[in-house]
């Protein structure tokens, strides 16, 4: 019964194709999904670029302006009922 059910085994696994073959196989598949690409002309990848570069620092700008204003607010919350006003460490030189 064991000795069947190691042939079983061997059998499935000559069946499935070597390493080299998938890998073989893979970039076939992928040099044929890189053909299907529509690569953007040159005017267009600069039209895209500054698009990007724009909307980023637009981003940060925005991004930055709402940790500005949440560490204000965190620090006017954080002297509320001490009576005292927010101080600024100063390091011994």
């Amino acid at each position: 019964m064991a000795a069947t059910d190691d042939k079983n085994r061997k059998s499935e696994k000559s069946d499935k194709p070597g390493l080299f073959e998938r890998i073989k196989k893979f970039f076939k598949s992928l040099k044929a999904e890189f053909k299907k690409i529509v690569w953007p002309n040159r005017s267009q990848l600069i039209k895209q670029t500054i698009a990007v570069l724009l909307i980023s620092l637009l981003l940060g700008a925005f991004i930055w302006l709402i940790d500005l204003g949440a560490k204000s607010l965190v620090g006017l919350t954080s002297t509320v009922g001490t009576g005292t006003t927010p101080t600024t460490t100063q390091s011994a030189e």
